[in-house]
């Protein structure tokens, strides 16, 4: 019978070698990962510059192959084939052709256009626009669009003077030729401006509340809605968009990435926010300079921040630690909001009237 210890010993050496083997093999697969990985990154900005990528070596073929079109810009449909006179039609076509505006909205702005269309859809959508005139017009409007308000009767007939500018200048259609000249002459009702503000008194009450319940993050966010008014919501917690959206972002989460919201870096060593906003149809820049040592309620909530964790986005929501979707952000201002006896006809966007109605940063200082 073997030696026991000498058995011992060689498992050992054995298990040891295989266990090398091991390492080995894992490192060889780590490299190969990461390789693969670097090769995917090299094809997508290949086809993003619509680059060929050829082996080294490969010597060019004596005839030169024919160039290929470039591919189809992401998230643009090839052009609607046939537009058929309806109403219906009308829209297929301006949410699917590339030439369309509708690519160059931003995210919630697509969504809202959307909303409204899948409304004139139910309405009017078999409808032919050849058939329309001003009585028309102002029938829909008032039997079927505004009868769930002013303003949502005002926004359709914004959206269908928008269709009937597409269907004009890029389908080339006569009726949507027609019509659009008789839309821009229509005078429609539009609903009162809103004059009710979310007072400061509200604001610091939604604050500590949002403190109570472990939401710094909403405090310090509804502090800079009220003392920054040029920020909207948007610009203070940021949206969340597919990945072929044109704005910059390292924050991403499965298709979708985080783009403009307030980061840390916004805000230099003078305690000055800096920050190029986008707003309207075509997402035209603005940049703004505010002096935050005059927004005493952003001051105090920036002052609860500890300083290591004053960098990436701002606004981030202690649940899922990112970023806050826009949904999940306005759920829980208004739980807070309701909590506090805030009305529920005061909205988180009423912050800027509460800004200009109490006289300016004023509006920030606490009793």
């Amino acid at each position: 019978m073997e030696d026991p210890n000498v058995l011992k010993v060689q498992l050992e050496r054995e298990r040891a070698r295989v266990m090398d083997e091991v390492a080995k093999k894992l490192e060889e697969a780590r490299l190969i990962e990461a390789r693969m990985a670097k090769l995917a990154e090299l094809q997508q900005f290949a086809a993003e510059l619509n680059l060929a990528l050829v082996p080294l070596g490969d010597k060019p073929s004596e005839k030169p192959e024919e160039p290929k079109p470039p591919p189809p810009a992401p998230d643009k449909p090839e052009p609607a084939v046939h537009f058929d006179g309806t109403v219906t039609g009308l829209i297929d076509c301006y949410e699917t052709d590339p030439r369309s505006p509708i690519w160059n909205l931003k995210r919630s702005v697509s969504r809202n256009y959307k909303s409204a269309f899948r409304t004139m859809k139910e309405t009017v959508g078999s409808e032919r626009l050849a058939d329309w005139n001003a009585e028309h017009v102002m029938d829909v409007y008032s039997n079927k669009w505004s009868v769930r308000g002013v303003s949502m009767g005002h926004t359709m007939v914004a959206k269908l003077r928008l269709l009937c500018t597409y269907g004009a200048t890029t389908l080339n259609d006569d009726a949507c030729i027609r019509l659009s000249a008789l839309l821009g002459n229509l005078r429609i009702p539009k609903s009162k401006a809103r004059t009710v503000a979310l007072t400061a008194d509200h604001a610091n009450a939604i604050r500590a509340e949002a403190h109570r319940r472990g939401l710094h993050s909403i405090a310090l966010a509804q502090a800079f809605q009220l003392e920054v008014p040029q920020l909207r919501q948007m610009d203070v917690i940021g949206e969340w968009v597919p990945m072929s959206d044109k704005a910059p972002s390292d924050i991403t989460k499965g298709d979708e990435k985080w783009v403009r919201g307030l980061r840390w870096s916004d805000i230099d060593e003078h305690g000055v926010l800096r920050r190029t906003l986008t707003a309207g149809r075509q997402n035209q820049q603005k940049s703004i300079e505010v002096d935050l040592s005059r927004c005493p309620m952003v001051m105090q909530e920036l002052a609860a921040v500890p300083t290591a964790n004053r960098n990436g986005p701002m606004i981030v929501s202690e649940v899922s630690k990112l970023p806050w979707t826009a949904v999940g952000f306005r759920q829980r201002w208004r739980h807070i909001a309701v909590a506090v006896g805030v009305p529920t006809h005061v909205r988180n966007s009423d912050s800027v009237r509460a800004f200009k109605d109490e006289g300016g940063m004023k509006s920030g200082v606490f009793a």
